[in-house]
């Protein structure tokens, strides 16, 4: 767009936008802007013309950016959203044991008033979240919420009986869970769960008796096989 210099006086940039508005169409506005927030975790308001401010009203709750794909460094930079998305990873592993739990009623309503916060993609954000996380509210609402949940399923028969026991120790006092990230390792392929002082990258058990045993129906196929051409 080419400006006479005489006119600039009649324009104002758009920060979200990058463009020039009239200023009938930008009055001045100022906003977060998404970009800034996710490439340097800037809060700073800026001005948006008029267009701006009402796109980025209308997507405020929306959960649509996935900061992994988007700016994973932030994990490592940012302290207070490393934290959420622990929480988060917590919360939707937690949630699968709380929602087909028939004496944990008050506590599916808690889980589904959280939205997506505990549920599907742990990377994915809408705008308010982000500011939620910034003032530490959403951490300490997500901290609250896994001590219940934990707590519930620790003493819970039901949950308990749908823990694991570590194959290695066998201590079937301690039931272990895939949501205690600190205390348990768990295996990409079958997603048994250990003890992680017990595990130390020793083979899954559970993994290899499944291996021998598809191992042998093979030998006893071919056998079978050997037996028909015979």
């Amino acid at each position: 767009m080419i400006m006479d210099l005489n006119q600039a006086k009649y324009f104002r940039f758009c920060n979200y936008t990058g463009r020039y508005f009239c200023v009938s169409c930008h009055q001045n506005f100022v906003s977060c802007i998404p970009a800034h927030i996710i490439a340097k975790w800037s809060f700073k308001r800026l001005p948006v013309s008029n267009f701006a401010r009402d796109t980025l009203a209308n997507i405020e709750k929306e959960p649509l950016f996935n900061i992994e794909s988007l700016n994973p460094t932030l994990y490592t930079r940012i302290s207070e959203i490393s934290r959420v998305r622990e929480y988060r990873s917590q919360l939707v592993t937690m949630r699968k044991y709380i929602v087909t739990c028939s004496r944990a009623q008050s506590l599916v309503d808690n889980f589904n008033e959280y939205g997506h916060w505990t549920a599907g993609d742990i990377h994915v954000y809408s705008l308010s979240d982000f500011m939620l996380v910034k003032s530490g509210y959403l951490s300490r609402e997500l901290k609250l919420l896994v001590s219940e949940a934990e707590k519930h399923i620790k003493t819970c028969p039901v949950c308990q009986g749908k823990g694991f026991v570590c194959e290695f120790c066998q201590n079937e006092d301690d039931i272990i869970f895939p949501f205690q990230l600190t205390k348990i390792s768990q295996c990409p392929d079958c997603h048994c769960c250990f003890h992680k002082t017990c595990h130390n990258n020793n083979k899954c058990p559970r993994c290899e008796r499944i291996k021998e045993r598809q191992q042998q129906r093979l030998k006893t196929v071919m056998f079978s096989n050997m037996n028909d051409d015979l």
